[in-house]
């Protein structure tokens, strides 16, 4: 599971508003009240699932590093 927001320009063509990066947190409680559970445990599952994705690829380990210290 991952969470996203299509890009800038999805919610412009859906809603007629720019999207923004804080749109994911309102992807987040959709998916906790649709699975009945809480946003975070659904953060802590995009967490792991990013983390186990990317853990071989050495171009990442910044963005790893940065993402365990947020």
């Amino acid at each position: 599971l991952f969470t996203e927001t299509d890009n800038p320009g999805g919610l412009k063509w859906l809603r007629g508003v720019v999207g923004r990066p804080l749109e994911v947190e309102k992807v987040v409680q959709v998916i906790a009240a649709l699975r009945q559970s809480t946003a975070d445990a659904v953060t802590k599952i995009v967490y792991d699932n990013f983390m186990k994705l990317t853990a071989d690829d050495p171009w990442l380990a910044d963005v790893r590093a940065r993402v365990r210290g947020s």
